[in-house]
């Protein structure tokens, strides 16, 4: 088998596997942590807007934070982003790892659920 890396280096099984990261997620409740998520942002007063979510996978949260920020989703890897795409068409997805993320616009609430992350700008 051969073992591919990321641009941070870090062994990446995920990338070739995107057919499968619903199944291996499926266990998720993704609206409950979307609204968990949007509960912690409106104690902060972040209640709409604009929203990134960085590491996005597959857009199935992205799919319920739509219902009150105009969404944008990265992800590092291609496949992912097909079927974020698929499964959430008024959303903008770009393919980039957050080192080399480069956005022109500003987002009002900035998620990184991989790492716990919510941040306000």
């Amino acid at each position: 088998m051969i073992v591919k890396k990321t641009i941070m280096g870090v062994t990446d099984i995920y990338k070739e596997k995107a057919k499968y990261y619903d199944l291996i997620y499926s266990w998720k409740n993704y609206e409950k942590e979307a609204d968990e998520l949007l509960g912690l942002m409106a104690k902060y007063n972040i209640k709409n807007g604009s929203l990134l979510d960085i590491a996005c996978g597959t857009g199935k949260h992205i799919m319920h934070f739509q219902k009150k920020f105009d969404c944008t989703g990265t992800d590092v890897n291609n496949g992912i982003l097909k079927i974020a795409k698929k499964n959430v068409p008024t959303a903008k997805f770009h393919h980039a790892s957050l080192q080399r993320l480069k956005l022109k616009q500003k987002f009002d609430a900035v998620l990184n659920r991989i790492n716990g992350t919510v941040v306000s700008l």
